[in-house]
């Protein structure tokens, strides 16, 4: 054999934990020189040499075969490439081919003065030798970042087992055509249908029939059938079959490429608990749209990663195009992440997506277009706990050009979810921004915006939990006849940064902030800006008795709640006898004619007086 690629891959120094396998494993004490028959294996030059017996334990090691003198591997020669526990695979002999060793020495070891012992850990059957490729590949890999070195390192592991076929045209080839005489190791297709159609992929022989996914039989020449599964490697879902042509339905392909993802890996049973264990791509190309005309349901273990040219679309009425497992609370989804490209409701899907139970899910740099109702939806009524923990961020939820605001609609749908964030969000073409229970969680420069030609805003955030922090968040108008930049219904929201304008053509009585009774907020440092008498209030409601509003700005506010205020006597108020002088803690009243929950029948002056308060610059309510 040739052995791993001397001039390029004989390093290997980052690979101390694997090393890049050997030919042979001596037998006995050998000299250290020369072409020799080792394990009934004559060598060639530049095979590597496990050399374990000898007499000067110092002298172990990996070495390389000459004519002359032999030299220790570059993989190991230096003092950091060898610790107690390392290992490495043999390929040949007759006494010890596929068998792993490992060093037992005691650390620190120092090349060529530490006595070095292997211990034999594993003598491999053909379905074992999976975990050694994935080990020995990722071993020559680790040498060189360049690609060509990484395929050629896999091909030489491979080839060095002899265990390998020549690469097939396509898996359905080895199904139909391929008629081997005793089943090879592994199987390289070129394709799933056809060569080049993107699903590529190594398989390893299985002596039974997996019972999970990405399987397929091979017909012996005399007779019997031989099982292959997927070797571990890099996953996408070209290699279950999907075309991503924009016309083919992909759902079922797309459901056993991640059902593959939950059948290989089962979580401890101590807590049911699945950290990430795959990763299932999905490419784009020149074929990118993924049509699917049911749910695609993401399992717990997988990470869904879609290229940025990649989209997920409905092709039919559904609920969503993306949801999880309709499990309870304790096998819910764990871990999971969805990450890139489009999912596009394409106006049949009721939701882009809906996680249903979930604790730990990301969904970040994802583009959702034209659900029917929701962009996204976060969690169900029935779950008993669980539903938190969720890391939403770098999302744009909007609708195609020219489709108006649905009635009803909204970005992001809260039904039960807490102790979750969401970050640099756009949402747009939506009656709510953001809507629903949501408990103790951040919310970070999210950006809610509506055509006005389309349709109004609603609420940007209307919120029916508690204790959560609005920070940098903004709201465009124009917001409909009595909507509100923000709502709450209980006490405990902090509003820090955020802004709202609304200063858009056209009248809109509404509001930017409004507290139900007992939805005491904390307001601080923002910003409400209107059309000169469109916003009826910056912050107002029963709520506000209780409230802390600290530093907000408003301009063109009719009605006027914050600390930061246009002194009175502007076109927004009738004033009424204020002092000329005024000092600080002087008081009066002005006239506003929809204040009737402050002051009415004020003597010389009718109903809807206001009273306010100098606070040594400004008149402000109080």
């Amino acid at each position: 054999m040739t052995s791993i690629n001397i001039n390029r891959l004989d390093g290997l120094s980052s690979a101390t934990a694997w090393k890049g396998p050997v030919r042979v494993a001596t037998t006995a004490n050998i000299h250290l020189s020369d072409l020799q028959t080792i394990d009934g294996v004559a060598l060639n030059e530049g095979d590597r040499v496990l050399v374990k017996d000898q007499t000067d334990a110092r002298y172990n090691g990996i070495w390389v075969a000459d004519t002359g003198l032999w030299r220790r591997a570059k993989d190991f020669a230096s003092n950091r490439d060898v610790r107690q526990g390392t290992q490495v695979f043999v390929v040949d002999g007759t006494n010890f081919a596929r068998s792993g060793w490992y060093v037992s020495s005691n650390n620190p070891i120092k090349i060529g003065e530490t006595e070095i012992t292997f211990t034999q850990n594993m003598l491999l059957n053909l379905e074992q030798l999976e975990e050694y490729v994935e080990q020995a590949q990722l071993a020559a890999i680790s040498a060189s970042q360049d690609a060509e070195v990484s395929a050629q390192a896999r091909d030489e592991v491979l080839a060095a087992l002899g265990a390998a076929v020549s690469p097939l045209p396509s898996r359905q080839f080895a199904i139909d055509d391929f008629r081997p005489l005793v089943p090879p190791a592994f199987i390289q297709v070129l394709g799933y249908s056809d060569a080049g159609d993107g699903g590529a992929a190594l398989y390893v022989y299985s002596a039974t029939e997996p019972l999970h996914q990405g399987k397929f039989p091979v017909t012996l020449l005399l007779g019997g059938t031989a099982w292959y599964q997927l070797a571990d490697q890099p996953l996408n879902v070209k290699m279950f079959g999907a075309k991503g042509d924009g016309v083919t339905d992909d759902w079922q392909s797309i459901t056993n490429a991640i059902e593959y993802c939950r059948q290989t890996y089962t979580p401890p049973s101590s807590r049911p608990f699945y950290p990430q264990r795959w990763t299932m791509y999905f490419p784009d190309g020149e074929a990118a749209t993924y049509l699917v005309s049911k749910p695609v349901v993401h399992v717990a273990g997988c990470t869904i990663l879609m290229a940025s040219g990649a989209s997920l679309k409905a092709s039919a009425a559904m609920s969503s195009v993306v949801t999880s497992e309709n499990v309870n609370y304790l096998s819910n989804h764990h871990f999971g992440r969805f990450e890139g490209g489009t999912i596009d409701g394409a106006g049949v899907a009721q939701r882009c997506m809906h996680p249903l139970y979930f604790s730990h899910y990301t969904v970040e740099d994802v583009m959702m277009f034209d659900p029917v109702l929701n962009h996204i939806e976060l969690g169900i009524l029935t779950a008993v706990g669980g539903v938190y923990e969720a890391m939403v961020k770098g999302l744009v939820l909007r609708r195609s050009v020219g489709i108006p605001t649905p009635v009803g609609s909204c970005g992001i749908l809260i039904t039960k979810c807490g102790d979750s964030h969401f970050e640099d969000i756009i949402i747009m073409s939506v009656e709510s921004g953001m809507k629903g229970a949501l408990f103790d969680s951040k919310i970070s420069r999210v950006h809610v915006w509506n055509d006005p030609v389309l349709g109004g805003l609603g609420t940007g955030f209307h919120i029916t939990g508690s204790q959560n922090i609005f920070s940098q968040c903004q709201v465009d108008g124009p917001l409909i006849s009595g909507g509100s930049g923000w709502y709450f219904t209980l006490p405990g929201n902090v509003m820090i940064g955020c802004s709202l304008n609304g200063e858009t053509a056209g009248t809109n009585i509404a509001q930017g902030v409004y507290l139900e009774a007992g939805a005491n907020t904390t307001v601080v440092g923002c910003t409400f800006k209107a059309a000169s008498g469109t916003l009826s209030g910056d912050i107002l409601g029963p709520g506000v008795a209780g409230s802390v509003l600290i530093g907000n700005l408003s301009t063109n506010c009719t009605l006027t709640q914050g600390n930061r205020l246009p002194m009175v006597g502007t076109p927004s108020y009738t004033v009424s006898a204020l002092p000329s002088s005024p000092k600080r803690g002087d008081r009066a009243f002005v006239h506003d004619a929809s204040a009737t929950t402050f002051a009415s029948a004020v003597t010389g002056g009718g109903s809807n007086w206001v009273p306010v308060v100098f606070n040594g610059s400004n008149w402000i309510i109080g």
